[in-house]
């Protein structure tokens, strides 16, 4: 096609599959790596081949895609992907599907080689030297793993001025629920 060499294309998957590592069959419940690291691929006229090893996430397609246009992204969340990497960089996780099961949300914060799970407890996680992530390494990193969780703390506060959830009258939330 004559637009070809001016075409990008962004392959991404939205989860990977734990395929019974950590007792997880699936994915959604719990927030390792198996289910998180998924493809992430770009190919773009002028951007040359190379692999990358630092967290992104999908929230990163956009701004590389606006990038990739010649478009800043403004204060839209994520990072292009064209740039190098940041040291500071860091990746938040959520998942609310273990409620289905009566379990509480699960939330992770991966932030250079470290990553914090946090659900009905914690658990802190050195990926470099545990890619397996089998080993709590919470209680002999003490500070980083306190200052993750306020960090984690942070993000999942409201912003100043954010409006408060609408609440549904009662017969209307118990339609939904049904």
């Amino acid at each position: 096609r004559a637009d070809a060499p001016r075409t990008a294309v962004i392959v991404a998957g939205d989860h990977g599959e734990s395929l019974g590592a950590h007792g997880e069959p699936t994915h959604g419940m719990l927030l390792f790596e198996a289910a998180l690291r998924v493809p992430l691929l770009v190919r773009a006229p002028g951007v040359a081949p190379a692999t990358r090893t630092d967290p992104a996430s999908l929230v990163d397609v956009a701004p590389t895609m606006l990038a990739l246009a010649g478009v800043a992204s403004g204060s839209s969340p994520g990072r292009s992907l064209l740039v190098p990497p940041d040291a500071d960089v860091e990746t938040y996780v959520e998942s609310d599907y273990p409620t289905v099961a009566g379990w509480t949300p699960a939330r992770a914060l991966v932030r250079d080689r470290w990553k914090l799970v946090v659900s009905s407890g914690s658990t802190l996680f050195d990926l470099s030297a545990d890619p397996q992530e089998e080993t709590d390494a919470g209680a002999s990193h003490p500070a980083i793993a306190r200052a993750m969780h306020a960090r984690l703390a942070e993000i999942r506060r409201p912003a100043a001025g954010t409006p408060a959830a609408p609440t549904l009258p009662a017969d209307a939330s118990a339609t939904l629920r049904s």
